[in-house]
Order: structure tokens, then sequence, then C-alpha cells
């Protein structure tokens, strides 16, 4: 799409130099984007500003109209679809991941081609791509998914990338998490961390608990959704113990200290997810560990 857009932005300097006006030149050359032209969300000198824009910075048009002309993405959405004739469907962090469809796919080749299947039941595979209009780009996914029976949904580039990014952390998530139960490898603290924090996130949930037990395997992570404490999962002493100590260094906190109470922030940051900022509460407990709770923004503050 981007390659199209380049002639675009050259056709519209030739056509400058003909004397024809925006108007002809931006019908002919923004199909995509007639209905945000009919219904007056744009003009044709914004539109031609955004493709500008989009060439020099490396982003969609349609990141570019939200972005830099405040366009509401529904109705970038409406505009695609009519022009496709098919369904817009935008990001969302807690749409799941068709695992069984993602299992022989590559990330870079998705990337490259910039599409993604989101879903899959008796009617096919459902599939969002940047250019749904593309004969060649249909071929090519039918041919990496081995089936015919495809239904394809358009969407925003970078929405696309970011639910790429996101289904195969999830992917890496559960290899990690059953690793984790089996005890089959070492537990890498750092990504446990950073799984249970996006974990919450996707899940909607508003804390994370973590319960610690003086019996064995009892120590248990839990996420608190809708008001209700959900078990997530179990981890070891010695695994509580260095969960600690991993989300004092993430809120830089002093990792000797556990006798004040303490309250501070993370940053986070993760592949397929909005950067969010993380409330830590750790408070002093009869035990040997200290009791902690991690925030998540709530689901309806989400941008």
């Amino acid at each position: 799409m981007l390659n199209h857009f380049c002639r675009v932005e050259q056709n519209a300097f030739q056509n400058d130099k003909q004397g024809l006006s925006d108007r002809k030149k931006v019908r002919e050359m923004a199909e995509d984007y007639a209905y945000l032209l009919d219904q007056k969300i744009v003009t044709d000198s914004d539109l031609l500003k955004a493709i500008s824009i989009s060439l020099k910075t490396n982003t969609s048009v349609e990141t570019t109209l939200i972005n830099y002309f405040k366009v509401p993405k529904a109705a970038i959405g409406k505009s695609l679809a009519s022009f496709h004739g098919c369904k817009f469907i935008p990001d969302n962090p807690q749409m799941p991941v068709p695992v069984d469809v993602f299992t022989d796919l590559d990330k870079s080749l998705l990337l490259k081609g910039c599409w993604v299947p989101l879903s899959w039941d008796e009617n096919g595979i459902v599939v969002l791509v940047d250019d749904p209009s593309d004969t060649e780009k249909q071929v090519t996914i039918k041919s990496e998914l081995r089936t015919e029976w495809v239904i394809f949904a358009v969407g925003i580039k970078e929405d696309i990338e970011a639910i790429i990014h996101r289904s195969f952390c999830q992917l890496e998530t559960d290899d990690f998490i059953e690793a984790l139960i089996s005890k089959k490898k070492p537990i890498d603290v750092t990504k446990l961390v950073n799984i249970l924090i996006s974990e919450a996130y996707r899940n909607g949930a508003a804390d994370i608990h973590f319960q610690w037990s003086q019996a064995p395997a009892e120590n248990l992570v839990q996420f608190r959704i809708d008001d209700v404490l959900q078990d997530y999962m179990s981890v070891s002493d010695a695994v509580a113990d260095d969960i600690v100590l991993r989300i004092k260094s993430m809120a830089k906190f002093n990792v000797e200290d556990s006798k004040l109470h303490k309250v501070g922030y993370i940053k986070f940051r993760r592949d397929g997810l909005p950067e969010f900022r993380v409330t830590v509460t750790m408070r002093p407990n009869a035990g040997s560990r200290e009791e902690v709770v991690l925030k998540i923004p709530n689901p309806e503050d989400r941008s």
C-alpha cells in the first residue's frame, strides 16, 4: 500500500504542473477515503498533506490522519470498509489469539505482508489485512493458510502490526507458563514478571495480587477482574522471592528494604501493547516476604 501512495504523491505533483484541481487529484487517487471527503471529515488539502507526511514518517495514511488531523478511527474504518466491501476491524488488546492457526506461521512473513489471522470457524479463517482488494496478496494468504476458505477484513497497518507482535508474545507466554508448570526449565523471573503484567492487562484485570503463604507451592498470583480475585498461577518460595526483588528493581525501590510501606511506579512497555503505568504498592509482612499489589490501568480508561 505504501508503494501505491508513493505513486499517489508523484502523480499529485505531476498533476499540479498540468493545472488540475486538488479535488480532481484526490478523487482519482484516494478512493479509499471517499467517505471522509464526502462527509467533509477531511479536505482535499488535508488528505494530500497526510499522504506526504505518511511517506516521510513511514506510517500509514490512516494513522497519519488519526494522529495529525484528529480523524476518528471509526470514520476511517467506515471509509475503508465501504471502499473494500468488507468489515473493518480495529485493534483490541483483549482479542484472543487463534493458536491453532498461528502454529506454522512466520512472524516476519506476516509483518512484511501486513496481514494476520484473527479467528476461525466452520465458515473459514478471518484474516485482517491492510489491502484486502490486492488479489496477489489474497493468493499468498490462502497459500500460507492452506485453504480457500478465507474471510478478509480490512485493518490499519499499525493495528495489524500490534496484533502480530501481541499474538507471538502470547504464544511465547503460553510456552513459558507450560514450562513453568512442568518445571522443565529454569525460570527467568524478568520474563515472568513481564508476562504477568501483560496477561493482567490483556485480561482486563484491575490489580495483580501476590498472596504469599507459609506452605510450599501455595504462593498464589491472582488477578482481580470485575472485583473478583481469580487465581492465575502458583509459584515456589524461591520464585516468589525473586518476583519481589524484580518488582522492587523495576519500581526503583531499595531492594534491601523490607520494613517500610512503599508506593512507586513502573512504566511498562511490551510489543503489541500500548505503553502504560503500573502502580506498585509494597507493605511489610509478618512473614519474610512483603505484600505486593500491582495496579493496572482500568479497562475503561484505556485508549
